[in-house]
């Protein structure tokens, strides 16, 4: 069974470094919870309830999830729908 290479960590960038990177970037949930304001307990809540980014889960790592910034951009620009409205 092979091992995947254990990419470098990456450091925490600013919400404009995260807004100015290419759409195919993957960010931590850390990076993605800095950019929208939230918490990362938020963010794996909303991955629970089917809400929130697209998130992706390395096949590495059963609790890591990461997000590709095009995907949070995306989910940013959705409009916003009030409940019993």
């Amino acid at each position: 069974m092979s091992k995947q290479p254990q990419q470098p960590p990456t450091l925490i960038r600013t919400p404009i470094e995260l807004a100015c990177l290419p759409v195919d970037t993957i960010v931590s949930a850390a990076e993605v919870a800095l950019f929208l304001g939230c918490s990362v307990a938020l963010l794996h809540r909303w991955e629970r309830e089917g809400r929130g980014p697209f998130c992706l889960r390395p096949a590495s790592c059963t609790d890591a999830v990461e997000y590709r910034i095009g995907d949070v951009r995306r989910w940013m620009a959705l409009p916003v729908v009030k409940a019993g409205t």
